[in-house]
């Protein structure tokens, strides 16, 4: 008997890294001519921003540097000044799945940053980085959905149709703005920048048919001297890019970043010019039905139908859930005003409770602020903040955790009260193993026409289906199903059936 299976190419890409990497750097500095000597260190930003992501054999190479603001007062001034400091980096992470081909997407935050001085002269920025990455390979998987030949009605087929989500595509884009910025005159003009700090919010990714519509925005914070006073702003500069992805996809648990590579704030003739460069990337995923032969026999002749377990995905979803923090920090000394404070969620863990499995995220507060001398200073804390958590049985869940919106933070008597969000964003992934019929071939005819008697009585085993009983007395579910008056393939155990073979 000629029989061929019908093979089915299912392509899409394969997640094979899912890392961060925590690393510190370290720089010494010397103060330029131009600038005063330092007398006392006030306090430390950091942002980071990564230009290059180069996949190799068994490694991925990420580079880029890490902007460190260093306030500090002059000797014999009270004003302060900053030092800008680029310490460059680089983060190497070795995993035997990495390719040349492999497409990767990363992210990285500063959850530490501070300076101290060596002598008036020369400066030493410290900056701890986390960096998330995740990398993607393109493969393929052959299966089987049908089968065809042999003796015309001898074969009786399985067909499974199942639901796979795939990633269809891991796409970035690069892109660059800039913007003029005007101060209002309720903000007064600015004499010296101090510090820019952006921030990036990703409101939305939508997919219309192969178009990936990516908005957000890019948050400046600044805090400059006006009127020999130390004052701070905050301004939102919007964005909007389109994505090309590989084909049409809905909303199958797919993932949308924007990743800062530069952003350059200059003053002149008291506007602040600034360019901000990005880089969009986005995972797609796409639901697709396949059809797959799960099993086969032969009511003319025996056959040896080999199965092999196949993975598929049933369930990429988004979800996540926000909680508000309020947190008291106490200052050694009474706080007059908050100039920029800020919150990175340094990690997330999941643990048991009191009252069963939470998630865990360890937070780091920046603030920069003016005590009741006018003196600036700087303070950073540790916050835990805790959540319900539950992960749906038989299912996997990748969990990130970020800070969003603005840190309200306000100086009260004995320190600052501060208020925030913490958002908690997970993918949940279902897997399937399905069996698959890998090779048939034809073990021989029955031994003869009356080999096999013309009907069978046979009484249903514990956990048994239709499709056992048709298949071990070499029957069609149809002809059982006519002789035993069934309307529907579900049958009780024990139930005893009248199974007409066929004798050929």
């Amino acid at each position: 008997m000629d029989m061929q299976l019908q093979p089915v190419v299912l392509e899409g890409y394969r997640e094979v890294l899912n890392t961060a990497v925590t690393q510190e750097e370290t720089l010494e500095s010397i103060v330029p001519d131009t600038y005063p000597d330092i007398a006392r260190i006030v306090s430390a930003v950091g942002r980071v921003y990564v230009r290059d992501c180069e996949p190799s054999e068994g490694t991925v190479r990420l580079t880029g540097t890490i902007q460190t603001t260093v306030f500090y007062i002059p000797e014999g001034e009270a004003l302060p000044k900053t030092l800008e400091v680029a310490i460059p980096f680089q983060c190497i992470k070795d995993h035997p799945t990495l390719r040349s081909s492999s497409m990767v997407q990363a992210s990285a935050q500063v959850t530490f940053a501070d300076a101290r001085a060596i002598n008036p002269r020369k400066v030493v920025a410290r900056a701890e980085i986390v960096v998330e990455l995740a990398a993607y390979e393109l493969c393929s998987r052959e299966l089987t959905c049908d089968v065809q030949g042999g003796p015309e009605g001898s074969l009786e087929k399985r067909l499974l149709s199942a639901r796979d989500i795939v990633v269809s595509g891991v796409v970035e884009k690069p892109f660059l703005f800039s913007d003029l910025i005007r101060m209002p005159p309720s903000k007064g003009e600015i004499q010296q920048l101090l510090l820019c700090r952006p921030q990036l919010d990703v409101m939305e990714g939508k997919l219309i048919g192969r178009k990936l519509v990516v908005k957000g925005s890019v948050k400046l914070y600044l805090v400059y001297l006006c009127d020999d006073q130390v004052t701070s702003t905050c301004f939102e500069l919007p964005f909007s890019q389109v994505l090309d992805v590989e084909q049409e996809a809905g909303d199958q648990g797919s993932q949308v970043d924007v990743r800062l590579k530069s952003v350059d704030c200059r003053l002149r003739d008291g506007e602040l010019e600034v360019t901000v460069e990005a880089c969009a990337q986005a995972v797609v995923r796409v639901e697709r039905e396949v059809t797959l032969l799960a099993d086969v026999y032969s009511v003319s002749c025996r056959l040896d139908a080999q199965r092999a377990p196949c993975t598929i995905c049933t369930l990429a979803e988004t979800g996540g859930t926000s909680q508000s923090v309020r947190h008291f920090y106490q200052t050694t000394v009474e706080a007059k005003q908050v100039l920029d404070s800020f919150a990175v969620v340094k990690d997330v863990t999941q643990r048991n409770g009191e009252h069963g499995s939470e998630l865990a995220a360890q937070i780091q507060v920046h603030m920069l602020y003016l005590d009741e001398e006018g003196a600036l200073r700087g303070a950073t804390d540790s916050v835990m903040v805790t959540c319900p958590y539950q992960v749906p049985d038989g299912c996997e869940r990748k969990v990130h955790g970020r800070a969003v919106g603005d840190v309200s933070a306000a100086a009260v008597s004995g320190g600052i009260d501060l208020r925030f969000e913490v958002e908690f964003r997970w993918l949940t992934i279902k897997e399937e193993e399905l069996l698959c019929v890998s090779s048939v071939a034809s073990t021989g005819a029955y031994d003869g026409p009356c080999s096999r008697p013309s009907l069978v009585i046979r009484r249903v085993d514990a956990g048994e289906q239709l499709w056992d009983v048709a298949k071990a007395c070499g029957a069609t579910i149809q002809d059982i199903c006519t002789a035993n008056e069934l309307t529907c393939e579900t049958v009780p155990q024990g139930m005893v059936l009248l199974i007409p073979t066929k004798r050929v």
